[in-house]
């Protein structure tokens, strides 16, 4: 097993093993705050479920453990909700499912992956890579405990 460099406020971050089916209440969506992974309606929702702090992005949802986080894949649908609450401030109340990752969304493939990126196959390899689009207006990642 690969070494685990993924950390969030010093704990290391390990792939989830288990789906969480959560709830978002309208008194979740009340006490959200907009831009705050760790004050939005479905991490309240997590936390009142579980009463466990919770982190929610856009792509990633993160449980805190005692001595871990546990990685979730946020879902489309989700992520669509946090773009519209971050930007607006609305939110649909119900029942959202946080996938565990795939096996090809694992730390441990990704990292593998990254290991044999190669420049083969790239028919100019001198070309510079176009800048990758980020929807703006809505919280941003980052996992040093920041926000």
């Amino acid at each position: 097993m690969a070494k685990n460099r993924t950390k969030i406020n010093g704990l290391p971050v390990i792939d989830s093993l288990r789906d969480l089916d959560v709830d978002v209440q309208v008194s979740d969506i009340k006490q959200a705050r907009k831009n705050d992974p760790a004050n939005c309606a479905i991490a309240r929702a997590i936390k009142r479920k579980t009463g466990k702090e919770a982190k929610v992005y856009l792509t990633r949802t993160y449980v805190k453990e005692e001595d871990h986080w546990d990685r979730y894949i946020t879902p489309p649908r989700a992520s669509r909700e946090i773009v519209s609450f971050d930007r607006s401030q609305t939110f649909d109340p119900g029942q959202y499912k946080i996938n565990y990752p795939s096996k090809g969304q694992s730390l441990e493939y990704q990292r593998s992956r990254d290991r044999k990126t190669t420049w083969k196959g790239r028919k100019d390899r001198s070309a510079p890579r176009s800048a990758p689009q980020r929807t703006k207006n809505v919280r941003e990642y980052d996992l040093k405990g920041k926000k």
